[in-house]
């Protein structure tokens, strides 16, 4: 380098000089990390600026570095050791100088366990399996998790073992099962192998292929010892709840005059739950009923007979306590249960139930047999006098009526409170028997075989000896063991009184009618006695005079002949389903004689006083909205009015869960007349929403803000399809044009309902017809016929599928 100077033109240079610039400063690097590990590599990256790299590495308990060159930054460490500590640091290069990062560990993860393969299910038995599979991997031991069934959900037992090969005990015979392995490696679980599954194999002898079973546990021993020791063939001990010494574990009993037939019984000692052969999967436990002989030697002895589910969980069905210390019958039914069966089991108790203690059950002659459907099963119309019973002259029999079932204690009753027949005619009806309902229970009738319990109607005489008694009638739901209350019996005496009812605001799926006992309006399941008698049930079958079909008129001039201003009569099926105030006789609605107040004739229907009257329930084809109504009204004061609307009913529950039938009046017009002599008026539906199927009346003052005494008088009744409805019925095409698909649908007629044989379906174009039974059967096929004739079916409710080109309708009708 030299510099000039400059003077004017002249320039004039120094002599030059040399030098050499310094290095770029070599900075050590940053960020050192490891990115990517695993049992025997590491990824390194970090930061910086240099002409080379330089990485050294040891394991942790090392003392000397191994170094690597690289030219870039980032390396990757291989060839390293499972599951060891290392230290790790890289220096930068720049010339020949070196600078290097701090250190930085990690341990490598230790070598993969992969799952094993090759699991083998072998040696299945009746409550063990041995399971195998090919060790892979470095695993030290491994873990077995086995369950029963296949759902996701189900909680696994696991057991930890050294060797590639585990025996599994303690399962549940004749169950499928799911098993998985996983590998432990150095401490670490890894991945599981796929399920495999398995079933036990189990003692399927209970097949009732000839349609019974049969045990009287003669054929095991030769023995003439009173203990045998001797197991029968697929019983076992399900639980212990206590620990059972071996002469205390049930087995076969050898003593004459403890069997019922031959030498040996089996004798049920001490706590545990005692379970038969297991059920074949195509018995259902439902159609079986059991009888076998019991002794028990002490009269507080008591035996729980009941159903082991697949989960091991006991269901008690009947709880035996002999009256005597003989040998005697018992029969026990499972029709009632509702679960998932497994097999019949026994548990042996002590002071009704409490204590699950040593006890003595001798059982013999078991025999299982399926309940033969008319034994258990009644079809309409069924009476029940209960005369046939008993010879007994006691007061309490100690029978009960053929398949009726206490289904539910409120609390535990001693066998005298029971249900059972009484003997004392002056508590029954006809004869000298009555059924008693005693105590806290639901008690049900055998169950309904092939009837819809929508349709039948119950009549019986009851007694309630003391006015606060109160019974209640309703339905047991085998499917979900609940008792639904439908109609509460409250005589007005003490004496034998009429009872009906009918069960067609039921919608449940339970098939038995029950009763419960109550006090206080149905608020306390209490002890009360009733006696009930005569019970009759028959086929709730519609009433042409209590449905209202159209065209429809009522002129009330074909209800009485007497002369007096009010009859006293009422109109069939009319009903006064709401007063306001108590109503006196003489100011219910009711028949009035005097010509100038009627249309035509001598009577009218005089309304008076606070109340809502209904007329007769419309038939189910008939739909409300399309209704038109003409009458004439005499209203001797103007501000009088009368309103006109539909009844709604429904099934609710009150707070204390009794079934309770309410109703509410929904007015759609009030007339209100001009003058005070008999006017026509008339009405419509159309604008009505709800679902009600009753046209209804109430009085009304002052533009109907208070629903006062008043007078109304009305005549001539007709009811007629509006113009709406009369086209549903026309052969034009363009009616579906007009109304639209859907509502034409609903308003394809099927007539008469009910019908003894022939139905006429009121629609242009019907391609098919299917009858389904009440048990939803299809039984007939009627294909391109608008008249059907079903007098070949047997009477009861049935349901059509109809086919038209535009759709598919449901009807119901009924078959008498």
């Amino acid at each position: 380098m030299k510099v000039a100077a400059i003077c004017g033109n002249e320039t004039v240079w120094s002599d030059a000089i040399s030098f050499t610039t310094l290095h770029v400063p070599c900075l050590a690097p940053t960020d050192l990390a490891v990115v990517e590990l695993d049992h025997q590599s590491a990824y390194l990256t970090w930061n910086g600026e240099a002409d080379s790299w330089k990485v050294a590495y040891k394991t942790s308990n090392a003392s000397q570095f191994t170094e690597v060159s690289v030219n870039t930054n980032s390396y990757s460490l291989t060839g390293l050791a499972p599951e060891t500590g290392y230290t790790v640091k890289v220096a930068a290069i720049c010339g020949n100088e070196t600078v290097w990062s701090d250190a930085i560990s990690f341990t490598t993860l230790h070598l993969p366990c992969p799952a094993p393969t090759n699991v083998t299910v072998s040696n299945v038995e009746r409550n063990s399996a041995v399971l195998t599979w090919t060790e892979t991997g470095t695993a030290t031991s491994w873990v077995v998790a086995y369950r029963k069934g296949l759902a996701t959900n189900d909680q696994y037992t696991e057991v930890e073992v050294s060797e590639p090969t585990c025996t599994l005990t303690d399962l549940i015979e004749g169950t499928e099962y799911s098993v998985r392995v996983r590998p432990v490696c150095s401490g670490v679980m890894d991945s599981w192998s796929g399920l495999v599954n398995f079933t036990t194999e189990s003692c399927y002898q209970i097949t009732l292929e000839e349609g019974i079973w049969e045990e009287n546990f003669d054929s095991y021993t030769t023995s003439t010892t009173a203990m045998t020791g001797y197991t029968p063939d697929c019983w076992r001990v399900v639980s212990e709840d206590a620990t059972l010494s071996d002469e205390s574990r049930p087995q076969i009993y050898y003593q004459p005059n403890y069997a019922s037939s031959g030498a040996y019984t089996l004798r049920m000692k001490n706590r545990c739950l005692y379970s038969m052969p297991l059920l074949n999967a195509d018995v259902d436990i439902r159609t079986l009923k059991m009888t076998f002989k019991l002794r028990q030697p002490k009269t507080y002895f008591m035996l729980q007979v009941g159903v082991l589910d697949a989960n091991g969980n006991f269901n008690v069905v009947k709880e035996l306590n002999n009256t005597s210390t003989g040998i005697e019958d018992v029969t026990v039914d499972f029709s009632n249960y509702s679960g998932e069966a497994n097999s019949i089991a026994f548990r042996n108790v002590l002071s009704s139930g409490y204590s699950y203690s040593y006890s003595y059950n001798y059982l013999d002659d078991i025999v299982l047999s399926l309940i033969e459907e008319e034994e258990c099963f009644i079809s309409l119309p069924y009476a029940e006098d209960f005369e046939n019973y008993t010879e007994t002259t006691t007061t309490v029999t100690g029978t009960e009526p053929d398949c009726w079932t206490l289904v539910q204690e409120d609390v535990t009753m001693p066998d005298n409170k029971k249900p059972q027949l009484y003997y004392k005619s002056s508590f029954a009806h006809s004869g000298n028997y009555s059924l008693l309902m005693n105590y806290r229970g639901v008690y049900a009738m055998p169950a309904l075989n092939d009837v819809d319990l929508k349709d039948v109607k119950l009549e019986m005489y009851v007694r309630q000896p003391n006015s606060c008694y109160q019974l209640h009638v309703g339905v047991w739901d085998e499917q979900t063991g609940t008792f639904e209350p439908l109609a509460l019996v409250n005589n007005s005496t003490t004496g034998v009184t009429y009872f009906t009812c009918d069960f067609s605001e039921y919608t449940g799926t339970g098939r038995r009618i029950a009763f419960r006992n109550t006090l206080n309006g149905g608020a306390s399941y209490n002890y009360s006695y009733n006696y009930i008698d005569d019970i009759v049930l028959t086929v709730n079958e519609p009433s042409d005079e209590c449905l209202v079909r159209l065209p429809y008129s009522e002129d009330f001039e074909n209800y009485t002949i007497v002369t007096s201003a009010v009859t006293g009569v009422e109109p069939d099926c009319w009903e006064m389903v709401k007063t306001y105030v108590d109503v006196p006789d003489g100011k219910q609605p009711q028949l009035y004689y005097k010509s100038s107040y009627a249309s035509n004739g001598s009577y009218s229907l005089r309304m008076v006083n606070r109340c809502v009257y209904a007329m007769p329930a419309l038939d189910a084809d008939v739909n409300i909205n399309d209704l038109h109504l003409s009458m004439y009204l005499r209203q001797p004061v103007k501000c009088y009015q009368l309103e006109v609307g539909v009844w709604e009913e429904s099934f609710t529950m009150d707070e204390s869960q009794q079934g309770v039938i309410t109703g509410e009046f929904v007015p759609v017009h009030t007339f209100n007349n001009t003058g005070t002599g008999i006017t026509f008026v008339e009405c419509d539906f159309s604008n009505y929403t709800g679902d009600g199927h009753r046209i209804a009346f109430r009085n009304s003052l002052n533009s109907g803000a208070r629903y006062e005494y008043s007078y109304n008088y009305i005549d001539e009744i007709m009811l007629d399809y509006g113009t709406v409805a009369a086209r549903s019925f026309a052969s034009d095409e363009n009616v579906i044009d007009e109304m639209g698909v859907d509502s034409y649908l609903e308003n394809i007629a099927v007539y008469p309902n009910p019908t003894t044989g022939v139905l006429h379906i009121d629609a242009m174009d019907v391609q098919k017809v299917e009858c389904y039974s009440p048990m939803g059967q299809l039984v007939a096929v009627y294909d391109n016929e608008s008249d059907i004739n079903i007098s070949n079916l047997a009477q009861g409710v049935y349901t059509l599928r109809i086919t038209v080109p535009q759709g598919v309708t449901v009807r119901k009708v009924v078959k008498r």
